[in-house]
């Protein structure tokens, strides 16, 4: 078990810690997506255009979900090895090893492995945040922050939900509540600078 956990982790690592954004930057527009931009989706979406942005975002996503699903079959009911799978492809994506641990904020990767972990509640939390988003995108004239604050609504529902479904303080729930902690810590800096720009 514990070695295969300490594979399972390092696995997670390696895919989280490839990064399609800047992949993506050197083969489409042969530049360092890192001197212009964030190397995520949003900086994807800002420096390559909206379809490779999206691609950015799936690839992100399926990235994270596939070691959270081998980790889900491998090691139910055991959560402790999933949740280090999770930390381990999310940390990979903020952190690579292969672009000098600078990479993109984990929106995408927090994405994927939650909607493999709790795919009823994430659906919840993405419809009400979507909502959310659109709605503040609207009202607020377009203003570019509106889709992080509505991302961020979606992060704070998941402990809300995943506590609701548990009714206690299951792994899963901590997991949650520490997976915002991280998505927050990682997006104030761009909410500031797009809260100043409008």
């Amino acid at each position: 078990m514990i070695i295969k956990t300490i594979l399972m982790v390092i696995l997670a690592y390696l895919l989280g810690s490839i990064n399609w954004a800047y992949i993506l930057g050197r083969a489409i527009k042969k530049i360092d997506i890192r001197k212009y931009d964030n190397p995520g989706v949003a900086g994807a979406w800002r420096q390559l255009g909206p379809k490779w942005g999206v691609l950015v975002a799936l690839l992100d996503i399926g990235k994270a979900a596939l070691p959270v699903y081998l980790a889900k079959v491998l090691f139910l009911p055991n959560y402790t090895p999933i949740i280090l799978v999770v930390l381990a492809v999310i940390l990979g994506h903020n952190w690579p090893i292969f672009l000098q641990f600078k990479g993109g904020m984990g929106m995408g990767t927090t994405m994927g492995a939650l909607l493999i972990l709790l795919p009823k509640e994430f659906g919840i939390a993405f419809l009400v945040a979507l909502i959310v988003g659109l709605g503040l995108w609207l009202i607020l004239k377009r203003r570019k922050a509106t889709v992080a604050y509505g991302a961020i609504i979606g992060y704070i529902l998941m402990p809300i939900l995943t506590w609701m479904r548990f009714k206690e303080s299951h792994p899963l729930f901590i997991l949650t509540l520490l997976l915002f902690g991280i998505v927050i810590i990682r997006q104030i800096p761009p909410i500031k600078r797009l809260t100043e720009r409008g």
